[in-house]
């Protein structure tokens, strides 16, 4: 590569820093308001009599990009799983970057009832915020699959090491799940009791495998958003603060040029491993934001710096690939970009605007995002696109 490509880059990497320096706390703080579920009751009220609250309204989003549905069909749970297990997959000695594929194999098999489940609720959560009118049976079908898992005290029992790693992602996804639901009307009193004792022993558990902070990576910042849905499900602000902080530590973490070192030692994978640690501390910014708390601005605006890294890689693919030193492997995303590698996008646009991200997020509509990610991103947090942007070139796969 040439000295004047190379400067080039460096050049539009400064501007990109200077456009973000430019937005100022006012603007940015307006935005917020967007992931932030007292948006439309003005600013949150973080008295000690008031609740913890959750990152979405979800009336309004209803309101603004529901519709309606046809018949929701809700079959029994499945059997409850009491531990989360599953299988090491990468060869020792890679760091944790070279798949053994009878491994991988394994690893699925093993962590199949627990993905499945988590992947039912998820999606019949995201379903119920975004029927209009809203559909009760779809709420009280996430409840009942919940309550289930809960009597049994599903994943209670101590996991093998990548069980926690699977424990950690599911118990967020599930809480968030829970907060969509949680205020419709009509649902069981017992089953939601049952339900918020399960996250209250479900959280604690899984913020003592990461409490220590060894996994000073992705799977830590997952564990922050484990913290920060299972703290407001229950009102738990020592959890809810410890999921915070762990995020505000992590995105000092990030580097002037917004990279994340112990996710660009990932090699050929350092991409996808930014884009599953960015969309951690995005739910963590958004839960933040909704209790009166700027994570956006944290460090400098460290988070801002990611985001922006991670659309420049989406218009030159070789900014990754110089960063790291390796090709990049996209297939855990389902390519570059997909709805799934793009849940991030939406409420980082919400937060900014950013005028670059919009034939992506065009591309890609009307949904964004994965069960694994919590749900439909768009449907949570997605901002209105200008009108009138030219048909995009860029495509989105699954």
């Amino acid at each position: 590569m040439g000295a004047d490509t190379m400067d080039q880059r460096d050049a539009q990497s400064t501007r990109s820093a200077q456009s973000l320096r430019r937005v100022g706390a006012g603007l940015l703080w307006a935005a917020v308001a967007i992931c932030s579920a007292a948006a439309a009751h003005g600013a949150p009220n973080l008295s000690r009599d008031s609740r913890l609250q959750p990152p979405f309204d979800v009336e309004a989003r209803r309101a603004q990009a529901g519709g309606p549905l046809p018949p929701a069909r809700c079959p029994q749970p499945p059997a409850p799983e009491l531990r989360a297990t599953g299988q090491i997959f990468y060869r020792p000695g890679s760091n944790a970057t070279d798949i053994d594929p009878s491994a991988h194999a394994a690893n699925d098999a093993l962590a199949r009832p627990v993905n499945d489940y988590m992947a039912f609720v998820v999606h019949t959560a995201s379903d119920y915020m975004r029927s209009r009118p809203a559909d009760p049976q779809r709420a009280a079908c996430v409840l009942r699959w919940l309550a289930t898992w809960a009597r049994a005290g599903a994943l209670l029992e101590t996991p093998n090491r990548q069980g926690r790693y699977l424990r950690n992602w599911t118990q967020a996804d599930l809480a968030i799940a829970y907060l969509t639901i949680r205020d419709a009307s009509g649902l069981d009193s017992t089953q939601k009791y049952d339900v918020e004792a399960w996250f209250a022993k479900l959280g604690e558990a899984v913020n003592a495998d990461f409490r220590s902070g060894m996994d000073r990576n992705n799977h830590l910042y997952w564990a922050a958003v484990a913290a920060v849905s299972a703290g407001v499900v229950t009102d738990n602000r020592a959890l809810f603060g410890w999921g915070i902080r762990t995020a505000r530590d992590a995105i000092g973490d990030i580097g002037a040029d917004g990279t994340l070192p112990r996710e660009l030692a990932r090699r050929d994978k350092a991409l996808g491993y930014h884009v599953f640690a960015l969309q951690a501390l995005e739910w963590v910014a958004c839960f933040a934001a909704a209790n009166g708390i700027d994570l956006w601005h944290a460090q400098g605006g460290a988070l801002l710096r990611l985001d922006d890294l991670m659309v420049r890689d989406l218009d030159d693919p070789e900014v990754m690939v110089i960063k790291s030193g390796y090709v990049q492997n996209t297939d855990d995303l389902q390519g570059w970009p997909s709805r799934r590698s793009l849940s991030w996008a939406e409420p980082y646009y919400a937060v900014t605007h950013d005028s670059r991200l919009v034939p992506y997020l065009r591309a890609a509509r009307p949904w964004i995002g994965s069960a694994r990610n919590g749900g439909d991103m768009t449907l949570a947090f997605g901002a209105a696109l200008p009108l009138g942007t030219p048909a995009s070139e860029h495509t989105a796969g699954p």
